[in-house]
């Protein structure tokens, strides 16, 4: 979640008008670099209504992107501790796993504000997403399949990654996971519609193709991503590929050698060096 003036749609109180004005001046305010009087409108929401952990948020994240850290901390203490916000949570742990976060956590800290957020909203995708890659991390496959579970409804192309998983963990269900890798293929193929440079949608996309038995269609991915987006992992993975469909022709049967040399020439003339 991107740091930053934040509009929220706020509910009608008797207090609205005031904490309306408040709100506009606090966006104005912003939007002029004005950051002193933005801050102050901020806290002045905060009093008006203390129970609404939204304003504290906003305030930390303008607080978190001038590098005010401290007192970002300070406000972030309070919204991730016992009483608990769950997007501060779910911010907290997204920016900590960045190259350069603002906010360090570990991986058992991340655990347990995820865990938390999950108490809080259980049906929280978000959360269960996160979670589940951080037990990937720590090898711990079965509490990340049980959230990937969770996740895939609203994030289609974890699909893939919850059809590896099944696989290494051998409980796969042929049917849902053939129904997986359906709606993770059609979401990487969004992906690839939307960001035509984005080469590890196309990689993704692929692979998926290739897990559902569409061979041909997987290896034109590639093919045609190659002529348009120059990308050291995709030329790996696009020689890679090749070399498996050659593994896969030779030990299908020995007449297929003269195909495999050529899937194994295609596949050196990418990458020499492998």
């Amino acid at each position: 979640m991107p740091g930053g003036i934040i509009v929220w749609r706020l509910s009608q109180p008797p207090d609205e008008t005031l904490a309306a004005e408040y709100e506009h001046a606090a966006i104005r305010a912003g939007q002029l670099d004005s950051d002193a009087e933005s801050d102050l409108m901020w806290e002045r929401l905060m009093q008006l209504r203390p129970d609404d952990d939204r304003y504290r948020f906003v305030l930390a994240q303008n607080l978190a992107e001038r590098d005010e850290l401290a007192e970002a901390g300070r406000h972030l203490e309070v919204l991730t501790g016992e009483r608990g916000y769950t997007p501060a949570r779910l911010w907290l742990v997204q920016q900590a796993r960045l190259e350069s976060p603002k906010f360090s956590l570990s991986t058992e800290q991340q655990v347990k504000q995820l865990q938390n957020a999950i108490q809080e909203e259980p049906q929280n995708t978000e959360a269960h997403r996160l979670l589940a890659q951080t037990y990937i991390e720590r090898e711990d496959y079965r509490l990340a399949e049980q959230h990937l579970l969770h996740a895939t409804d609203s994030h289609p192309t974890l699909g893939l990654l919850l059809h590896e998983l099944q696989t290494r963990l051998g409980r796969q269900d042929p049917e849902k996971s053939e129904d997986y890798l359906r709606n993770a293929a059609r979401g990487f193929a969004q992906m690839a519609v939307q960001a035509p440079q984005n080469a590890e949608a196309r990689i993704c996309w692929a692979q998926t193709l290739d897990y559902l038995g569409q061979n041909e269609a997987a290896e034109d991915v590639l093919t045609q991503a190659m002529k348009s987006i120059d990308s050291p992992e995709l030329r790996s993975a696009t020689a890679a590929y090749l070399a498996r469909r050659a593994q896969r022709l030779i030990s299908q049967s020995p007449l297929n050698a003269p195909v495999a040399a050529e899937y194994i020439a295609r596949a050196a003339a990418i990458e020499p060096a492998e």
